[in-house]
């Protein structure tokens, strides 16, 4: 027997998770260490650019882990976002 890979459009909906949870949009979870942001932000080095998948990459985060980050370190201005998407990147301030 083959393994298959389903996704949750894959999946009938009686078998979707509870409130259409999606697996890359989980909650943030108030337990999460609260270094990741400070690990983030010294990672970081002046006067270059990074993407999302070269820190999720170098600091093993999750999708959930790099949001809450980067939202906590773009909102006080300590980390400034240039383009969109695909094509953004993440510099400090």
């Amino acid at each position: 027997m083959k393994n298959v890979e389903l996704t949750v459009e894959d999946l009938p909906p009686a078998q979707i998770p509870v409130g259409g949870a999606h697996p890359t949009k989980a909650p943030i979870d108030p337990a999460a260490p609260r270094h990741i942001p400070q690990t983030l932000l010294a990672h970081l080095t002046p006067g270059r650019a990074w993407s999302k998948a070269e820190l999720c990459a170098a600091l093993h985060l999750t999708p959930a882990e790099w949001a809450w980050a980067i939202r906590e370190l773009k909102e006080p201005g300590k980390v400034v976002q240039t383009g969109e998407r695909r094509g953004a990147r993440y510099r400090l301030a």
